[in-house]
């Protein structure tokens, strides 16, 4: 299969994923919880293998004995008491040994947005265990959280294997973050200027209130 092939199947089952989260919370039983926690798993051992197949060259051998390996010590890893999680702390530790591979591969773009996504599924972990303890306290709990933070991260993730970068988020985000900021000053700024050549017009002699006036009117129809 081609790259393309492979991205469209993980867009489709990020949309199966909320599907099926959004049938297990509206219905709680049997089928909707099958139909919440496969699609996850496929996707966690799907990208493992274009993982290990594309972002570090494998061949398919390494790339299937990755999943082995990964469903077994997820398996292994169910019997110590965090059977609940085990897939989740796999496929993240799995995200940090590939994105340590790929930094020692020279493959820079690949490891800082596997690094990124692991730092979110994180935050996201954390907020999932937290609920447990705060829904009794606070109604709303912290699980929506959870949710927010994972769709990011599986946009993030099918953005990295289809771009095979994912620095422009950051840029973006620190661009967007540094234009707003400049609007900002530039805002407080630009109405002192404006001001300050009102007065000074004003206080020319002969001076023209209307004139005055109509200057201010049209610069903040400009502005605005």
């Amino acid at each position: 299969l081609n790259l393309r092939i492979y991205s469209s199947i993980l867009i489709f089952l990020v949309f199966i994923i909320g599907t099926g989260s959004f049938l297990f919370h509206l219905f709680g039983n049997l089928w909707s919880l099958i139909a919440d926690t496969v699609p996850i798993l496929i996707f966690i051992i799907l990208y493992l293998y274009l993982a290990v197949r594309f972002y570090l060259e494998q061949t398919q051998v390494i790339s299937f004995f990755s999943i082995f390996l990964f469903l077994f010590l997820n398996y292994s890893l169910s019997y110590s008491g965090v059977e609940e999680v085990s897939s989740y702390l796999m496929a993240l530790f799995s995200m940090l040994i590939i994105a340590c591979v790929a930094y020692r591969k020279n493959k820079r773009d690949i490891s800082y947005g596997l690094f990124l996504t692991s730092l979110i599924f994180m935050v996201s972990l954390g907020f999932r265990q937290l609920d447990l303890f705060t829904c009794a306290q606070f109604s709303h709990g912290t699980h929506w959280i959870w949710h927010i933070l994972n769709s990011i991260l599986l946009y993030t993730l099918v953005i990295l294997f289809i771009e095979r970068k994912i620095r422009w988020i950051l840029l973006w985000f620190i661009r967007h973050v540094r234009q707003k900021t400049k609007r900002h000053i530039f805002q407080r700024f630009y109405w002192i200027r404006i001001w300050l050549r009102a007065v000074i017009s004003f206080q020319r002699p002969y001076p023209s209130l209307s004139g005055t006036a109509r200057f201010l009117v049209k610069v903040s129809v400009r502005y605005y």
